[in-house]
């Protein structure tokens, strides 16, 4: 099973005019890009979920909402794919996340060029 044509033209209609949006297939779902920022993800069921971290956690905490695969994507609850607001609250939250996420992984550590002789 893979993502839907419809729910992800969904989805994207909504969060187009929030951020840079770029999607990108993966596995039967698709990746959600705000830039290089991977904040967001559609699973194969059609299910909406938004990243997570120790900053944005206490909106999905304590909901009953699942997780992406025991991950750090949480489900996206149902009432923010209906509120504007709370969508852009929960995008713009995630986007932060992902961002921390990004600047807190180690860099690869870079290999000296091989000295040439003259």
């Amino acid at each position: 099973m893979s993502t839907s044509a419809s729910y992800l033209a969904y989805v994207t209609d909504l969060l187009a005019p929030l951020v840079a949006l770029r999607t990108k297939r993966m596995f039967g779902g698709v990746g959600i890009y705000a830039g290089e920022f991977f904040f967001a993800l559609i699973d194969s069921g059609d299910t909406l979920y938004f990243k997570v971290d120790g900053e944005n956690i206490a909106l999905f905490a304590g909901r009953g909402l699942r997780t992406f695969m025991n991950s750090n994507y949480y489900e996206a609850p149902a009432e923010v794919l209906e509120d504007p607001q709370l969508l852009r609250e929960y995008t713009e939250r995630s986007v932060a996340a992902a961002q921390r996420a990004a600047a807190n992984k180690p860099r690869p550590k870079r290999r000296p060029l091989p000295k040439q002789d003259t």
